[in-house]
């Protein structure tokens, strides 16, 4: 029993520390950085040019929203941040080959227009924002609306004790027999692309209005409501609800593009290569008991074919000779 227990863990050791260690060797081998420099170049670029033209038009602008009709419109503000990319966190790891910049976005935080903290809950629920931007060097203001998906109920997979006591969130609607969420918008994030008539929401053609290329550019970020709403009034607190408009040509919005969301722009040679070395120790050391096995089992046939090698032999010319006592 104990040995098929070592012969099975000797077999489970060798299916993970296999694909372990060849997976160091390929780090070692195939270690190129072209991905990598194609992206930080791309990444520098941007950041040289929002710092030498774009980013002193996205400074002068002012934007308002209104929520709903016939609401008052909310001027947002300006808020910088400088992103030190040798030590700021903001990519997979501080990188030392990326140039540090300023982004600046215009921000509301609460309530606006129609979205109060009494704002009556729907399972589909909408209101129109209108955007108003305005250059205030040229004079020059473009307007767009976009559609906010308020509030909505969604389906939740899981039977009812999951529903009930695990997610934290949903309730069971006994008529529909459905695990079912309220969730309500919690943030909207708009990139605004500059052209010779003003700014227009977006960037590349076809892509969303969102800031969040692994999300398809959607730009809409929702919360689930703790309870059934609907059981204590319909109502839904947006206080906490948050508008942000970035430029496209923002270096942070540009890093998430080019790095398809990941903020990280791939490991340098020597990064590849610790990497290659770590998981070849750690695919040696799982493969350990299985090297050391396969050793004694080679040594213990050699050692067995010694032996019969050395043993004398004997002729046989096939006559039986009588013996007597």
């Amino acid at each position: 029993m104990a040995e098929d227990i070592g012969v099975i863990a000797k077999i489970i050791l060798t299916i993970i520390g296999v694909p372990i260690f060849i997976l160091g060797l390929y780090f070692l081998i195939y270690t190129d950085p072209a991905q990598r420099d194609t992206r930080v170049s791309a990444f520098n670029l941007a950041v040289d040019e929002w710092d030498n033209h774009t980013s002193s038009l996205f400074d002068h602008v002012s934007i308002s929203v209104s929520v709903g009709e016939g609401t008052n419109a909310v001027v947002l503000g300006k808020q910088t941040e400088f992103f030190d990319t040798q030590s700021h966190n903001v990519f997979g790891h501080p990188d030392a080959s990326t140039s540090a910049f300023t982004s600046i976005r215009y921000e509301h935080s609460g309530v606006i227009g129609v979205l109060t903290s009494s704002y009556p809950f729907s399972s589909e629920g909408w209101a129109t924002a209108m955007f108003n931007v305005t250059d205030t060097q040229t004079g020059l203001t473009s307007t767009f609306s976009l559609q906010l998906p308020t509030t909505s109920v969604k389906h939740v997979a899981g039977n009812r004790k999951v529903c009930l006591h695990q997610t934290g969130y949903a309730y069971w609607d006994s008529s529909r027999s459905e695990c079912l969420a309220n969730n309500m918008l919690t943030d909207v994030c708009v990139r605004l692309s500059r052209t010779s008539d003003g700014y227009i929401q977006g960037g590349a053609s076809g892509t969303g209005a969102g800031c969040a290329p692994a999300r398809n550019w959607y730009p809409f970020s929702f919360s689930h409501l703790a309870q059934d709403v609907t059981e204590v009034g319909g109502i839904a607190d947006f206080s906490g609800f948050r508008v942000r408009v970035y430029s496209a040509d923002d270096p942070l919005i540009r890093a998430r593009a080019i790095t398809d969301g990941t903020m990280d722009f791939g490991p340098t040679t020597g990064e590849r290569v610790v990497e290659g070395v770590i998981c070849l120790i750690v695919g040696l050391g799982i493969l350990f008991p299985t090297i050391i096995t396969l050793a004694l089992a080679v040594k213990s046939s050699r050692r067995k074919k010694a032996y019969r090698r050395d043993l004398p032999s004997y002729d046989y010319d096939g006559t039986d000779e009588e013996v007597s006592f």
